[in-house]
């Protein structure tokens, strides 16, 4: 088992040898691994490192994977490396810097999010990318600032600049609330739920696009609807069932081999003695001599037989299996409606109904997998709490449709009536992408991410 091992191991070292002669470095740098020779290793890596240095100079390589793999191996920069990645990061700031220019500080952003910078040797680099990012929003959002002084105008400004660390007011906003008063009750709830869901919904407001914190006005909005549970239970009769496997005995007939006896003549020679008379002088004398005779006798011989034998065997079959048990069956019964109406007659409303039953018993039967369980239903608070929640990602959407029906539904826009509806828009209309280009640029593709 020694020399099978050892001959074993030569022949991968032999494998790993001929990959780094062929220059496949990835394949010999696993297999000298995997003979636990870190040397070897090492130094199919580092070839591996060097060639991919030549293809990124020579062949359109891959720079970002050469720096990945140099970092994952834990291994020095080739010769030569720093000067690639010096000429890199001067044509990443090049193209950041064009891009900014010709677009904006937003584009120029959203041109410098390169894997390349995340790797250490672009480290300045990327620093320096980014204070010339910071300070071209710095100069963008003055220039931006002075175009007019309307207040939703004003408002986008303001969120632009403090992108860029510069902080600016917002002026009160006239179609906007800084604040949601909420009243009403879904009857049936408790104290602590009516709490709740007022809170959840000013919440829920909070991240609509009709909040802002200089709004100039408040919202009301009213509660209304009903929590109904029911609970029943009854005494029921569960049968379990399963299959065991039983064994009986059975028999089985084969035939065995017997050697058998039986007769058979068998013929054979004997000497048979017989008296001669010879002369012998003067007179004649008696002479023994033998001759042969054939003869037969019965003899018993034997042959192979066979005959039936039956012996008895153990089999086994499936039984089903039966056993009833008492459990008591629980059930609730869900209801519940939730309607919230804002001032203006915007609703948002949701209904949910449903059934859940389950056994609470303390019952094991092995063989079936019946063990001890418990109904474990919903209570009135978990509806309560999921009536919650669907009713303010009901709310959300409700009030956001609304935004984007009154304020970004226009054929023609104004900068101001653009820049309203960028504020709370999921997606702006052509007609303020329009509006909004002529003062913004390119970063208006860009304004997501303010």
């Amino acid at each position: 088992m020694v020399m099978i091992a050892l001959a074993g191991c030569t022949s991968m070292r032999g494998k790993a040898d001929a990959a780094y002669a062929k220059g496949n470095y990835v394949d010999a740098a696993g297999m000298y691994d995997q003979l636990g020779d870190p040397a070897h290793r090492d130094q199919a890596r580092m070839a591996e490192l060097r060639a991919e240095l030549w293809r990124v100079e020579n062949a359109g390589g891959d720079l970002d994977e050469l720096l990945t793999n140099r970092d994952t191996w834990q291994l020095p920069s080739p010769a030569g490396l720093d000067a690639v990645t010096a000429a890199a990061a001067e044509r990443i700031r090049r193209t950041v810097a064009a891009v900014t220019w010709r677009e904006g500080p937003l584009a120029g952003e959203q041109a410098s999010q390169i894997k390349l910078l995340g790797h250490t040797d672009f480290a300045r680099a990327r620093e320096e990318i980014h204070r010339q990012i910071e300070e071209a929003g710095r100069t963008r959002c003055t220039q931006l600032a002075g175009i007019v002084d309307t207040p939703y105008w004003q408002a986008l400004v303001a969120r632009y600049c403090g992108h860029f660390a510069v902080a600016r007011d917002v002026p009160p906003l006239p179609d906007h609330q800084r604040a949601l008063v909420v009243g009403g009750a879904l009857v049936g709830a408790s104290d602590g739920e009516a709490r709740s869901l007022h809170a959840a919904l000013v919440a829920a407001f909070h991240k609509s696009a009709w909040y802002a914190p200089t709004g100039t006005t408040t919202r009301g909005a009213t509660v209304a609807g009903r929590l109904d549970v029911q609970f029943s239970s009854r005494e029921v009769t569960l049968t379990a069932s399963w299959t065991e496997s039983v064994p009986y005995t059975d028999y089985e007939t084969t035939q065995e081999s017997y050697q058998e006896p039986y007769d058979d003549t068998e013929t054979y020679d004997e000497q048979v003695p017989e008296t001669e008379w010879v002369t012998c002088g003067d007179t004649t004398c008696p002479q023994t001599v033998y001759h042969t005779e054939t003869r037969t006798r019965t003899v018993t011989k034997y042959r192979t037989a066979w005959r039936d034998v039956t012996t008895p065997v153990t089999k086994y079959r499936d039984e089903p299996r039966a056993q009833d048990y008492q459990a008591t069956e629980r059930t609730g019964a869900y209801a519940g409606t939730a309607t919230v109406t804002f001032a203006g007659d915007l609703v948002a409303s949701i209904e949910s109904r449903n059934v859940q039953s389950g056994y609470d018993h303390d019952v094991t039967i092995g063989p079936a997998g019946v063990s001890p369980q418990r109904a474990n239903l919903p209570s009135q608070e978990e509806l309560a709490a999921q009536i919650e929640g669907d009713l303010v990602q009901r709310t959300i959407d409700v009030l956001d449709a609304e935004y984007a029906r009154r304020f970004c539904s226009r054929s023609t826009y104004t900068l101001d009536q653009a820049a309203e509806c960028a504020y709370g828009a999921r997606r702006l209309p052509a007609g303020a992408v329009t509006a909004l280009r002529e003062a913004l640029g390119g970063d208006t593709e860009h304004l997501q991410s303010l």
